[in-house]
């Protein structure tokens, strides 16, 4: 029963001698998760978001910057 639910989400084992043969088919959408997962990562210290304003009042112009993890 267990196995049979798991199977649903996870979809069908694959044989170890299928991924031996076709080791890059299988490797490919790891790695892209992987590369996905870090650039994820990595803009959570970049911003956003960025807005100059130009305005009489502003002589030097106005700067704003939204950051996620500040």
């Amino acid at each position: 029963m267990m196995a049979d639910n798991l199977e649903q989400i996870l979809g069908p084992r694959v044989p170890a001698h299928e991924i031996r043969a076709n080791r890059t088919r299988y490797m490919i959408p790891t790695l892209l998760f992987i590369a996905a997962a870090i650039l994820l990562v990595s803009s959570i210290f970049l911003p956003y978001w960025r807005l100059t304003l130009h305005a009489p009042q502003y002589p030097k112009g106005l700067t704003v910057q939204a950051y996620v993890n500040r």
